[in-house]
């Protein structure tokens, strides 16, 4: 792990800010309405997209923060061609000073969620794909191995109020005329994923409410089936922002890095005999993230630690049992005595 030079930090800071303040600066003809629905107001954002369709994107539920945000868009939307393209200058920036950035087929389907909103709805990229961008995050370069994207995953939270509703399957095909629905071995079970000829698959997944249930669920606001995980409901929880590097960086949600961390201890020791690979890797993510947390921020890892205490006994298990697994490892010794006590 080595930290990205000052520079880069600064302008990727710059990038976040940026992203931040002008996420609709890149929508045509756009105005903003606001809807009441089972007594709460909800705030949408109505657009002409680049095929000159009227569309319509949620924005979230009312409050002061949001009406800000709605008030900056405006006095900003006639100097969004110099905001977009000093976005994308420091894009170029941070990825020339060794930032992580995303390209082809996978930056151009998150570009698509972002879009439709499904980040502003709560949704969160997870997995590799949220690794990929921690480094971005916390001006770090992880190896390149750690980093080599699989399957993309989005998480979706069914506790968050449902105020708006998209098909996202028809949003990814604009991104990815190659994707479709799998097809299920079982055709009672609805399909969770879409899938390419060559391979690549977006799944999307949710948490358990119980332990039998895990049959896909409907997602209704997102248009989709999503499979329900087990201990999933621990990195959707606090989740934080990013800018995936691409375009002129498109702000997505991530899990909490510290639980993010945890989470891959626990999912490593489920994985089957046969995915040693994949093992090896959650080990390792974990391992990178921790080393930094316990250096620079080890309250973020103490707070996740007590969270990670509240899970069931199994969950808890399960990180000690990777953490035995991971002995020799540097990172794990200073995690067990500082966050982790074999006592508790």
């Amino acid at each position: 792990m080595k930290f990205l030079p000052e520079t880069t930090q600064t302008a990727y800071s710059t990038l976040f800010q940026k992203v931040q303040a002008s996420q609709y600066a890149k929508l045509t003809q756009v105005g903003f309405t606001r809807k009441q629905l089972q007594g709460k107001d909800y705030w949408y954002c109505q657009y002409t997209d680049v095929s000159g369709v009227r569309r319509q994107r949620y924005m979230g539920v009312d409050s002061d923060a949001l009406r800000e945000s709605i008030e900056h868009a405006k006095s900003t939307q006639l100097a969004a061609a110099a905001i977009l393209a000093e976005r994308k200058r420091l894009v170029a920036m941070v990825v020339a000073g060794n930032g992580t950035p995303e390209r082809g087929r996978p930056a151009k389907i998150i570009e698509k969620l972002s879009d439709a909103g499904v980040f502003d709805a709560g949704g969160l990229l997870i997995g590799s794909y949220a690794f990929s961008s921690y480094g971005n995050l916390l001006g770090i370069s992880f190896e390149g191995w750690m980093q080599r994207t699989e399957d993309m995953d989005i998480a979706c939270d069914r506790s968050i109020e449902i105020g708006w509703m998209c098909d996202l399957p028809a949003d990814v095909t604009v991104a990815a005329p190659e994707m479709a629905p799998s097809r299920q071995i079982n055709p009672w079970v609805p399909p969770y994923d879409m899938v390419a000829p060559d391979g690549f698959k977006l799944e999307f997944l949710t948490s358990r409410t119980n332990a039998s249930q895990k049959e896909p669920v409907r997602i209704e606001r997102f248009g989709v089936n999503a499979l329900p995980l087990q201990f999933l409901d621990f990195i959707i929880e606090k989740p934080v922002q990013a800018v995936v590097l691409y375009g002129a960086g498109i702000l997505v949600n991530l899990p909490d890095p510290a639980r993010f961390a945890i989470h891959k201890l626990a999912v490593s020791q489920l994985r089957l005999p046969s995915y040693v690979e994949k093992r090896r890797k959650d080990l390792a993510q974990a391992s990178a993230l921790i080393g930094y947390l316990l250096d620079e921020n080890p309250g973020a890892l103490l707070l996740a630690a007590d969270a990670a205490k509240q899970m069931a006994r199994e969950f808890s298990a399960l990180v000690e049992q990777a953490l035995v697994q991971m002995a020799p490892n540097v990172w794990a010794q200073r995690f067990r005595a500082e966050c982790w006590p074999a006592s508790d």
